[in-house]
């Protein structure tokens, strides 16, 4: 990584309860064909089962760290992101996603390693819309948060400060207006779960 940042790409997940699904995600980003990462997973509120799949099957691998939160918050995991945002390192970007998403080998590789971009977004598969595929794109509903990386020092001026649902669209657009340099990659490289 250059001079001026600590690795490529800070990745934060929340989670609650999808321990299952949660491996998965871990795995698929274990096996990226770029492993210029880190990863924070935040868990919604006290888990034993958590802790225990954290500490057993992912503590050898020191780019993971992890946390579970005192109280639930029960807010899509909004609370959560704004948390991690404000405990990341310094990475060049930063992936915000879910703990029952899960990404291609290659999907680093293809959003992350032309960092002349400020905002890199992807072509997805929904789950909840019979496993359609979704062009990525700035707008309400075309866009889920864990289908684009955007520079670290954007996301973090900007911050996440909304807990609705709409949340992901309110923290795109917020941070889409202060970048000038966006790139679509017109490949599916996430399934959203």
């Amino acid at each position: 990584m250059d001079a001026n940042h600590d690795c490529l790409l800070d990745i934060i997940v929340v989670t609650y309860q999808q321990d299952a699904c949660l491996r998965g995600l871990i795995n698929s980003l274990q096996a990226q064909t770029v492993s210029d990462w880190r990863m924070f997973v935040l868990h919604d509120g006290p888990s034993k089962e958590f802790e225990h799949l954290m500490e057993y099957e992912y503590s050898n691998d020191s780019r993971i760290k992890w946390l579970c939160s005192r109280d639930r918050h029960n807010d899509w995991g909004h609370t959560l992101r704004k948390y991690g945002l404000n405990h990341i390192g310094n990475s060049k970007y930063v992936l915000i996603t879910n703990g029952d998403n899960y990404y291609t080998p290659v999907f680093i590789q293809e959003m992350c390693l032309d960092t002349s971009k400020d905002f890199i977004m992807c072509d997805f598969v929904h789950n909840q819309l019979d496993y359609a595929v979704r062009i990525g794109k700035l707008g309400m509903g075309s866009i889920d948060v864990g289908s684009f990386v955007v520079r670290t020092d954007m996301a973090k001026k900007v911050g996440w400060t909304d807990t609705k649902h709409s949340a992901d669209w309110t923290y795109a657009y917020a941070v889409s207006q202060h970048c000038k340099r966006f790139k679509e990659v017109r490949k599916v490289l996430f399934v959203h779960n």
